[in-house]
């Protein structure tokens, strides 16, 4: 019975075997690193330059009689952006290597700051799978500027999408109340010279006879009608309704007030015949 179970145990023992690192060689170009089967803090780095760089992998790992299931290097930023290479296994000498140029580096990580080199072994007939990080490249400047890269927008939660409708224009074009500004111009001018030419003595008289008061009633009254002109100018060539409304109640009580005297001196001149 004890021959039964010390049978058993040395089956599962030849069976199951434990993949590790003994050491391993990563080259570009001439440059390289060395990690061997003591793990250090030491920064493994190499630059890469170039598209027509040479990469190269040499793992020697302890332990193995044959091909592991798996065998792959991932080159990427550690966080799900990566690329995976598969190494070729030589049996007698128990070593994983693998020879690749920079090129074959996807755009998308030849851009990173960064990119992990990560080793994975596993085999079901192993009792324990191999994950090691063994080093870093680090893509120059000119190599990343080589190719921009801009990542692909993901699905995901977007912006409320706001429809902005083309309004009708606000105002008139300027050409047309400057138009009938001057044509309004020119009218009066036309009026006041009409005015002076036939009853020039008579308005002269007129206004030497008129009350003081009466007149400062007149020159406000045609003051704020001036006023209202101007506001309405204004409100064509693009000042808002609610500021000409506001100008125009300002405009509208002394208006009231003075247009109201004068209109009536008016009446009284034309009584007696002087108007």
């Amino acid at each position: 019975m004890r021959l039964h179970q010390l049978a058993a145990l040395f089956a599962v023992f030849s069976v199951a075997w434990a993949i590790s690192l003994k050491e391993a060689t990563v080259k570009v170009n001439k440059d390289f690193f060395h990690l061997g089967e003591i793990s250090t803090l030491e920064l493994k780095q190499l630059s890469l330059e170039s598209t027509k760089d040479k990469l190269e992998f040499e793992i020697h790992l302890n332990d193995v009689s044959k091909q592991p299931q798996q065998a792959l290097i991932t080159l990427g930023d550690g966080k799900g952006l990566d690329v995976t290479l598969f190494p070729k296994f030589i049996v007698d000498k128990k070593i994983l290597k693998l020879s690749t140029t920079a090129s074959k580096i996807p755009v998308s990580i030849r851009n990173l700051d960064t990119i992990f080199i990560n080793l994975i072994v596993a085999d079901s007939g192993s009792s324990t799978n191999l994950y090691k990080r063994l080093g870093e490249f680090v893509p120059s400047e000119p190599l990343k500027e080589l190719v921009p890269y801009k990542q692909a927008e993901r699905i995901g939660i977007k912006p409320e999408i706001h429809h902005i409708f083309r309004q009708d224009p606000s105002t008139v074009s300027a050409v047309i109340p400057i138009a009938f500004s001057g044509a309004a111009v020119v009218v009066l001018v036309a009026l006041l010279g009409m005015w002076v030419s036939s009853i020039g003595q008579d308005l002269y008289g007129l206004v030497k006879s008129t009350p003081g008061t009466q007149i400062v009633n007149n020159v406000v009254f045609l003051s704020t009608l001036l006023g209202f002109e101007v506001v309405f100018v204004r409100y064509y060539l693009g000042t808002s309704i609610f500021t000409t409304l506001f100008h125009s109640f300002v405009l509208g009580i002394p208006a009231l007030v003075s247009g109201s005297r004068a209109f009536r001196f008016l009446g009284y001149l034309r009584k007696i015949g002087k108007a």
